[in-house]
């Protein structure tokens, strides 16, 4: 059943194309690595660009996600596949260029996920999760259509992380001041900043093995109880 709307949605379109536009990008480039055919780059070009407005747009129950009724968000995200596959050959060996661009795509469409979904009058932790899915999601998208496991469940760079507290950060902001376009502002540069800072350094999430082993290792050190009880029994 849809929500009861309130107040009016009005995330700028400026905004918005420029999510997608970087999440296509950021699609085009990893299908380029990839070493996919025209029709992967355009296809995770969509996924990228337009997956985190479907499943934000799905999981607010808002109607028809906008990906479909709007003419000009499909346009361009094709249309930003083009320079890719025009200039893929220099591009895929911008490392850099390509990471940032990654970057962006995930703190925009977190925080814009976010944002509409406390206009739909979602209370903050569920408005929360919905922009880390938002954010995640085109990514999760293209990972599954490549046919590799979710980099978002693997160990390693901080992206589910990074959004999360970056969406925390808006939600909070925005929920319990006006100052909403500030917030929104230091949201998707706090998103951005740790998802470079993880993906040039590799600090990230570990695996469920090494906390494990740093547990068994940390209680290892651990003198036994058994062993304090005998030597407070033994006479001086």
């Amino acid at each position: 059943m849809p929500l009861d709307v309130v107040s009016p949605v009005a995330i700028p379109f400026g905004v918005e194309a420029m999510a997608i536009v970087a999440g296509a990008a950021a699609g085009s480039l990893r299908a380029v690595r990839e070493h996919l055919a025209i029709s992967g780059v355009v296809a995770l070009a969509v996924a990228l660009g337009l997956g985190g407005g479907i499943i934000r747009d799905t999981l607010i129950q808002s109607g028809t996600p906008v990906a479909f009724t709007d003419s000009w968000f499909l346009p361009i995200a094709l249309i930003t596949s083009i320079p890719v596959l025009v200039l893929a050959h220099f591009l895929t060996r911008l490392e850099r260029v390509v990471f940032s661009v990654d970057a962006l795509a995930i703190g925009l469409y977190s925080v814009i996920g976010a944002d509409k979904a406390l206009q739909y009058q979602i209370p903050p932790v569920g408005a929360a999760l919905i922009g880390v899915l938002a954010g995640t999601g085109g990514s999760l998208l293209a990972d599954l259509a490549v046919g590799v496991p979710p980099v978002l469940f693997r160990p390693g760079l901080l992206m589910g992380v990074a959004s999360a507290v970056g969406t925390s950060l808006y939600v909070v902001g925005a929920y319990f001041t006006d100052a909403r376009a500030a917030f929104f502002l230091a949201g998707v540069v706090v998103i951005t900043v740790m998802r470079m800072i993880s993906l040039f350094t590799g600090w990230g999430v570990g695996s469920v093995h090494e906390l494990a082993e740093r547990s068994e290792a940390m209680f290892g050190r651990l003198p036994n109880w058994s062993e304090l009880q005998r030597e407070r029994r033994r006479p001086d």
